[in-house]
């Protein structure tokens, strides 16, 4: 007894749509590796690097994925509670999208008498391109 199958055009149409929808999203990874301002600012907090000197702060960037940039620079920076000339570096990770990553930032910044982390400056750069 032999089966046939029978494949109508509006099934391949429907079907070619579908994988072409999947294959953008994986190309771009956007609705899997894009995260929102509230989580990153919850990953950064939950590192925990105030009170760090500034190598142990880096380390545990690290250790989450970002890169850290060796540099320094002395800055005047303006909070809430004042103007402060704190040293900063900068740590980043990128998303894993291959087109037009979103990229995430922290920003130590460190007191340059003690080389202790005192605030932790967070961002986000969307890269958006469509």
């Amino acid at each position: 007894m032999q089966r046939t199958i029978h494949v109508h055009q509006n099934d391949n149409a429907i079907l070619r749509v579908t994988f072409l929808l999947v294959l953008s999203f994986t190309l771009t990874g956007c609705a899997l590796t894009r995260v929102s301002a509230s989580s990153h600012d919850k990953d950064v907090d939950e590192l925990n690097v105030i009170g760090l000197n500034l190598d142990a702060a880096r380390q545990k960037a690290i250790v989450d994925g970002f890169v850290c940039s060796k540099d320094t620079n002395l800055n005047q920076v303006q909070t809430e509670s004042g103007s402060h000339k704190w040293l900063q570096t900068e740590c980043s990770k990128k998303s894993l999208e291959l087109f037009c990553p979103q990229m995430r930032f922290i920003v130590f910044n460190v007191d340059p008498d003690t080389n202790k982390v005192v605030d932790v400056g967070k961002y986000i750069n969307q890269h958006t391109c469509f």
